[in-house]
This record gives structure tokens, sequence and C-alpha cells, in this order.
């Protein structure tokens, strides 16, 4: 009998400690990519926003992105630009809300006030990063990932590849 109950202890431990059962509700984080469009010839800036500044302006806008591949939806931005005359950069941070889904999830609103983009005004080169952490309905999704810009479509808007990492449970 001990050696039968001994047994099974260790095996329910084995398994409990397994890579598959070590997280059961499939809490593990997953490779992300694909691609997305700033809609930035639909740009709404808000005039009664804007500052100068000794180097340039702020101001804030609202923007749309619409995002394509692993993570498929649309997000809603409320930048506060930064122009910078004498960096000639752009420092876009802010409020964004994120409706689709992740990695074929049910649908899905997220919310990210940590995100950050830096726009080069020289080479046009953006780069961002993009937290959307904090769930406001559908199932509990987390994503980090970076954006990076590829270029304009004939309209303008700003084309770009993202990769990163989510988890749904």
């Amino acid at each position: 009998m001990f050696r039968t109950t001994s047994l099974i202890a260790t095996l329910s431990a084995s398994l409990l400690c397994s890579p598959v059962h070590a997280d059961p509700q499939n809490k593990h984080w997953q490779d992300v990519s694909g691609t997305a469009i700033h809609y930035a010839s639909t740009s709404w800036p808000h005039p009664d926003t804007f500052q100068a500044t000794a180097s340039g302006f702020t101001v804030i806008s609202t923007d749309f992105v619409e995002i394509f591949g692993d993570i498929e939806g649309r997000a809603v931005f409320q930048p506060f630009t930064t122009f910078d005359s004498v960096d000639n950069t752009i420092v876009n941070t802010g409020h964004q809300v994120f409706s689709g889904t992740v990695l074929g999830s049910d649908p899905v609103m997220l919310y990210d006030n940590d995100f950050s983009f830096e726009i080069d005004l020289d080479t046009g080169d953006t780069t961002g990063e993009i937290y959307l952490i904090n769930q406001i309905a559908g199932p509990k999704v987390r994503c980090i990932f970076s954006m990076q810009s590829t270029g304009q479509d004939a309209a303008g808007n700003n084309l770009s590849d993202y990769s990163g990492q989510c988890r749904v449970w």
C-alpha cells in the first residue's frame, strides 16, 4: 500500500509541475506579429489643447489604427503629441482603447495608457511600444508589443509591422 500511495503521490507531483499542467488555464505568453495602418489622414487634432513650447508645441488628437495578424481589430487612441523642432522629432504618449481579438480569442476590449511612439522627422522612422494590459471587457488578455514603421500608403496613412507577446486566459 505504501509503495502504491507513494508512486501515485510522485506521479501527481510530477504532473502538476510539468509545463502542460503547471499552467492549467493556458496563461503562458505567445509570440504575436502582424501589420497595422495608422489612419493619419483622419487624425483629429483638438485645437483647444495646442500649447507652444520653447522648441515646438504640444497637442492632443484622436486617431485610429487598424491592426491585422495575430491581433485583429481597431484601436482608438488619443495621443499627447510633443513636436520638438530642435531634435526634429515627435513623441506620442497618451491613452488608447483596443477592440478586437487576440490569437483567435473571443472579442476583447483593452486599455493602454503607457504607449510611447517616437517619430524621426528627418527619416520618417517610427518606433513604439504598446501595453494592452488593462482589461475592459471580454476574456483576460495581456499584450506587450513593439511597432516599427514600414512606410505610407497612397493616402498618407502610416504602415507598420508589430511583434511581441500576448497571453489569453
